[in-house]
Order: structure tokens, then C-alpha cells, then sequence
């Protein structure tokens, strides 16, 4: 009888092993500063790295078959002298690379996703950046669990840059003094389970259409809570409270949904603009804005100065509020 069993020549054996290793394993080898990670690695040791103008990164994962877990450990950025060029923490490049674990400290830039884009940033804290914590610059990413808390100044950065379509962000905490916690520049973006704090304009900017911000907690920042640009945003079920201006500033919007959100004492005297949802654009249109409970905000919970006898296209409806401006708005 003849044996079924296939006899492979040993060098077709090795290759087969070879590949499957590449493939399947997990390295936790020394990582140096300056690397490009092609497989699964996990960095176990704290890695410092002075970044110049011939390196600016200090790791670069490259998909689709790097990925690089921080384990217990941290990357810490240093700069001599200030250069031209940005520097970044760890960029992913390729398609499906990604990041977990760990921490990213003292980078100018934390993560940026770029690339083909599809990659995943998760379960990490970066502290310190004075430019971009996370910056998404190419599509369908996914950022979950991370914890960013920065130093940089107005106008000059944020805790979060979509700059890509098809992003999406979840359970994180974005706090800081910078530009915005979340920017938004791409379109169909997806925020929930967010808690963004004390930045210097807006916990969240929306200039992207098809934006869905949803279940988050939007406080304590110093202008406004979010303010809408982008046409088709859904800002849905999120508490927003104690921002300085405006807690949801409606500009020249199309088709946005404003509905079951908790908007409480935010504005001040120091300007009839200021309240709690307030439309700031003289050409927001079609918008619907319902269900909502609106209290304490200063000078009014509901304001659409451009529509003086509510007959204009903005929908108001089944709001809760104690003050509005015109008093017919719902």
C-alpha cells in the first residue's frame, strides 16, 4: 500500500517554519530608539530617545504586521534644541499597525496614525505632548482607552486631530490647557464614552460632516462644549456643563441633530451670545433641536437670535429649559 503522507524536501520545511514564526510570534527583544517594527513586539524597558532632525520618531510601526505593545514600561521623548521639523512618539504607518500599553511622555506629537490607515491605538496614557496627543491622519482608525493629558497652548495643538474619514474614538479621557480636546476635520467620525476637559476653545470641534458624538462628557472647558461646522452631526445623549461660552454652539450647520443632551450651567454674563445651545451662524438650516434639558446656562438655555418668531427652518422641540431667547423657541 502507498503512504498518503506528503515528504516535503527540508528547505521548503524551513521556509514553512520561517513564515510561520514572522507570522505568529510575539518578540520582547531590546527596542532602540529610531526603529522601524515589522512583527508583533513588546517593549518591556523604559525607552528614552532624543529626537532630531535626521530622527524624529522614536518608533515607527509598520503594518500590516507590526504591532507594538508598551508593557509596563514608557517612551520618553528629549529634544536638544528646537527643531523644524515635527517629532513624534510612535507613528504607525502601513495599514492595520498598532499601539497598546504603556505610556508616551515629553513627545511633541503622541501617536499619529498614518499610512493606508486601519490601525488601532488602544490602552495607552501619553502625558506632556505640546502639539498633537493622537493625530489621525489617514482613515478608519479606532483609538479606545487612552488617557491624554497635555501641555500646549491655545491655537497651537490638540488632544485628539481627526484629520482622516472614518474614524472612530471611545472611552477615552482627553483633558489639557490646548486648542480643542477633539478636532474634527474628517467626515463620518464616531466619538462615545468621552470625557474631555479643560482646554482653551472647545472640548469638541466639529468641521467634518457626518460626525456622530454620542454618550460623552463634555466639561469645564473654557469657551465651548461643542461647537458644530460640519453639515449631517448627530450630538446625541452627552452631558455638557460648567464651559465658560457656549455649551453647544450651533454655526452655518446643515441637517444637525441636536437631541437628549444634558446642558447645564454653562456661559456668563459677559455676553448675550453665551448659553446653553445657542445658533451662532446666520445660515444654519434644517437643524433639529430636541428633547434636550437646558438649565442654569448664562444668558439663555435655548437662543436663535437670527429667528426672532420661530419660523424659520431649525426645528425646536420637547426641550426642558428654564430661559430662552426668542421666548417662542421649544
Amino acid at each position: 500500500m502507498k503512504s498518503n503522507t506528503l515528504n516535503l524536501p527540508g528547505p521548503i520545511i524551513a521556509l514553512f517554519l520561517l513564515i510561520s514564526v514572522f507570522f505568529t510570534s510575539t518578540q520582547a527583544l531590546a527596542v532602540e530608539c529610531g526603529a522601524t517594527i515589522v512583527s508583533p513586539t513588546i517593549l518591556t524597558q523604559d525607552l528614552n530617545c532624543e529626537l532630531t532632525e535626521e530622527n524624529p520618531i522614536a518608533l515607527t510601526v509598520m503594518g500590516p504586521f507590526g504591532s507594538l505593545t508598551i508593557e509596563d514600561a514608557e517612551i520618553l521623548c528629549s529634544i536638544q534644541a528646537p527643531l523644524a521639523s515635527e517629532t513624534f512618539g510612535v507613528v504607525l504607518k502601513g495599514i492595520n499597525a498598532s499601539v497598546s500599553g504603556g505610556k508616551i511622555s515629553n513627545c511633541e506629537n503622541g501617536v499619529s496614525a498614518e499610512g493606508q490607515g486601519s490601525h488601532s491605538i488602544s490602552s495607552i496614557e501619553i502625558v506632556n505632548f505640546n502639539r498633537d496627543g493622537i493625530r489621525l491622519a489617514s482613515n478608519r482608525n479606532t483609538v479606545s482607552n487612552v488617557m491624554l493629558t497635555g501641555l500646549a497652548g491655545s491655537g497651537l495643538a490638540d488632544g485628539i486631530s481627526v484629520q482622516g474619514n472614518n474614524n472612530s474614538i471611545s472611552n477615552c479621557i482627553v483633558g489639557g490647557n490646548g486648542d480643542e480636546g477633539i478636532e474634527i476635520l474628517g467626515d463620518y467620525t464616531n466619538i462615545t464614552f468621552c470625557h474631555i476637559s479643560g482646554y482653551e476653545e472647545e472640548g469638541i470641534e466639529v468641521n467634518g460632516d457626518y460626525s456622530n458624538i454620542t454618550q460623552n462628557v463634555i466639561q469645564n472647558n473654557i469657551d465651548r462644549g461643542v461647537t458644530i461646522n460640519g453639515n449631517f452631526t448627530t450630538v446625541g445623549q452627552n452631558i455638557i456643563r460648567f464651559n465658560g461660552e457656549i455649551g453647544v454652539d450651533i454655526r452655518n450647520t446643515l441637517g444637525s441633530r441636536i437631541t437628549s443632551n444634558t446642558i447645564l450651567e454653562n456661559g456668563s454674563q459677559l455676553s448675550a451670545e453665551f448659553g446653553g445651545i445657542v445658533i451662532t451662524g446666520d445660515e444654519a438650516a434644517g437643524n433639529q433641536i430636541i428633547g434636550n434639558t437646558v438649565f442654569n446656562n448664562e444668558q439663555f438655555d435655548l437662543s436663535d437670535p437670527f429667528d426672532p418668531d420661530c419660523t424659520g427652518s431649525n426645528i425646536w422641540e420637547g426641550n426642558q429649559f428654564g430661559s430662552a431667547n426668542p421666548g417662542c423657541l421649544n
